[in-house]
């Protein structure tokens, strides 16, 4: 059964140029298998430029290092036709990811593996860009799916599987739970914005401009990072200097581990220069981070001094910590950690793509 398009499951676009920049980049996928790089897109759309990060913002478009494709919302705005056979790709790829869960594990499974068990249950082979389309669809469908290796325009993609992938029955239930979900965060969201108290007891909550992370590669870290991001600005003016530099610090280092991964070579090759027994980033220090992201130019001089400052309050998770240590915690030092992490995310938005 195909899915009735009453709504896109998200914010709908307010102007024709999104409407019709979206259904470009939709069908320029869906048709050819070709994703748009950001930044001729942004060339072409010059002061507005913007409207690229508004539209991922409302999960219409992804994008993955330099290259944006489209989400699964964007099939609200292109031809029927094309949407119907999306709509079977995407089922055929997650049935098959079940099959594969429950036969070899949660993967990540290859988009050979992925063809393969496609075709497997076929009296005729589905096209790859078929399963191409299907798995790149498979990162909105959050209960399902956790990972992604690659991009979708290669043969090199891949996809991860969690348990919720035994819940799946249908393409229609499975989005139709999918929007309830989203609905239901966006009513949260809302709800917590317009919180306002002012007395001497209690506190203003209101959240401030959301950071854009869209220039974070790895997709689940992105998705971490922009719910982490979250708390600390809205714990921002109550009295919980605590939780927030654990928080920053927390942050701060996703930030870092994303940019050295994506200049992995690089900063091996840097961090064996600096230290005598060579260790693979997920086990460096978020001080070794700093001082590898630094020689790299990753971040500025300003960047890695404010982060070194306050590294160490992320190890406040541990009591004993606080016990053994002359740790001060107070609302200046929460301040100065979400400092640094300004400057690490203004740093990393504006170089890491220089750094490929």
């Amino acid at each position: 059964m195909s899915i009735t398009w009453n709504e896109p499951g998200t914010d709908e676009i307010s102007n024709d140029l999104g409407k019709s920049l979206v259904r470009e980049i939709a069908e320029g996928f869906l048709v050819a298998n070709r994703g748009e790089k950001v930044r001729k897109l942004k060339d072409r759309l010059g002061k507005q430029w913007r409207l690229l990060e508004e539209l991922e913002r409302k999960k219409y478009i992804t994008t993955l290092g330099e290259t944006c494709f489209p989400a699964f919302s964007s099939l609200y705005y292109v031809n029927p036709n094309i949407r119907a056979d999306a709509e079977r790709a995407t089922s055929l790829v997650i049935g098959a990811l079940r099959t594969l869960s429950a036969s070899v594990g949660a993967g990540p499974h290859s988009f050979a593996a992925v063809m393969s068990a496609v075709n497997s249950k076929l009296d005729r082979p589905v096209d790859p860009s078929s399963i191409r389309v299907g798995m790149l669809f498979t990162m909105d469908f959050s209960t399902f799916f956790n990972s992604w290796g690659g991009t979708p325009d290669q043969d090199t993609f891949s996809v991860g599987v969690v348990d919720g992938i035994y819940e799946f029955e249908s393409l229609e239930s499975a989005w139709k739970s999918e929007v309830e979900s989203r609905k239901a965060a966006r009513t949260e969201a809302g709800r917590i914005n317009s919180v306002r108290v002012n007395s001497a007891s209690k506190v203003s909550l209101v959240a401030t401009t959301r950071e854009d992370f869209s220039f974070v590669a790895d997709q689940k870290l992105r998705r971490i990072l922009e719910r982490d991001c979250n708390e600390p600005r809205m714990l921002h003016e109550m009295p919980v200097p605590k939780s927030r530099l654990i928080l920053t610090g927390t942050l701060i280092e996703g930030l870092l581990l994303d940019a050295l991964e994506r200049n992995d070579k690089a900063a091996l090759s840097a961090y064996n220069n600096l230290k005598s027994k060579p260790k693979t980033i997920h086990q460096w220090t978020l001080d070794e981070m700093i001082e590898v992201a630094l020689k790299l130019s990753l971040i500025s001089q300003g960047a890695a001094k404010l982060s070194t400052a306050s590294r160490h309050f992320r190890n406040l998770v541990h009591p004993n910590e606080e016990r053994t240590k002359d740790y001060v915690i107070g609302v200046e030092e929460a301040t100065g950690a979400e400092a640094a992490l300004k400057t690490v995310i203004r740093d990393l938005r504006n170089r890491v793509k220089k750094n490929p």
